[in-house]
């Protein structure tokens, strides 16, 4: 790992590389991913990990790097995928995370939302109704951020499902009354990423409402996979005419940090709800569970393995 002697500027700090390895050593965070190669103190490792590539990851997401790695080519993505990469605690797993969001998040590729439950929800306990809901809400708030207009009539079935099955339980009323506070202006987009939100918040600070909003998204989850599946689409169709990208890729940092049991009951015994909703995912897993001997290796479409540095 070799660092010039010049100052750069760090999240706009100014920033000295160290000097030598004793100060590499007292500098070093291992629980903090760096944005890819967007960062100064990034290096590319791929010459010490042994035989991985993340061009393999990218060629079955169907991105061709053959001719020119510069300006890489989708060519006949999956039409929906699910995918997981795992690796050894400090190995660099979410750094690399954020590399593939930088690498693939361009008009000619991929639409990337990306989320981590570490810092996004409670990772201590979470479950896969966090994760689904809190994605629509980071899909809704992104196409809000890059003026992504989608009609209401592919939102409004989200909308829908919020008013019919949390609006009207008792247990929820008020949650819902909060969650619509200062939005009686809003509609489509805005209102639903708005209540998503709310949702999504809940979830993180640990509030009353978590169960019975866990309880209600398992008692009617296909109502929600459809209406979330009906936005994907019509959001996919809208990137591709404002130039944005040309298909939708989530990519989930943060659920490798999962206590053992919430990991199971993720990754094994739920995974059939993760893949009612229809598209393209990439889960970082705990490594443990793919030497378990389960059936996580047959649940999903293909397991990336992170080796650690050499």
């Amino acid at each position: 790992m070799v660092w010039g002697p010049e100052e750069t500027t760090l999240n706009g700090l100014d920033w000295t590389p160290p000097n030598d390895l004793w100060e590499v050593n007292r500098r070093l965070q291992l629980d903090e991913p760096l944005d890819g190669s967007s960062d100064p103190r990034w290096v590319d490792t791929a010459a010490v990990r042994s035989t991985y590539s993340h061009r393999l990851l990218y060629r079955v997401l169907g991105v061709d790097e053959t001719t020119d790695p510069s300006q890489p080519q989708l060519q006949a993505p999956p039409d929906r995928g699910y995918y997981l990469f795992c690796g050894h605690r400090g190995c660099g797993k979410s750094t690399e995370l954020r590399r593939m969001r930088l690498d693939l998040h361009r008009p000619d590729l991929y639409y990337v939302v990306f989320a981590d439950a570490a810092w996004d929800l409670d990772p201590n306990n979470l479950r896969y109704q966090d994760i689904l809901l809190h994605l629509a809400a980071k899909l809704t708030g992104q196409l809000q951020e890059d003026k992504v207009n989608i009609k209401g009539a592919y939102v409004e079935r989200l909308e829908n499902w919020f008013a019919d099955r949390v609006e009207v339980q008792e247990e929820t009323e008020e949650f819902a009354r909060q969650a619509r506070a200062g939005a009686a202006v809003q509609t489509g987009l805005p209102l639903v990423g708005k209540l998503f939100a709310e949702i999504s918040n809940a979830f993180k600070t640990n509030s009353s409402y978590k169960q019975v909003l866990r309880r209600t998204l398992q008692n009617h989850f296909t109502d929600f996979a459809e209406a979330f599946n009906h936005l994907i689409e019509a959001a996919e169709e809208a990137i591709r005419d404002t130039g944005k990208g040309q298909r939708i890729l989530f990519i989930v940092d943060g659920t490798d940090r999962l206590r053992e049991e919430d990991a199971r009951a993720f990754f094994v015994a739920d995974v059939h709800q993760l893949q009612q909703v229809y598209g393209l995912f990439v889960y970082c897993a705990p490594i443990h569970l793919i030497y378990e001997g389960n059936t996580i290796e047959h649940n999903f479409n293909r397991v990336f393995k992170l080796p650690m540095i050499k």
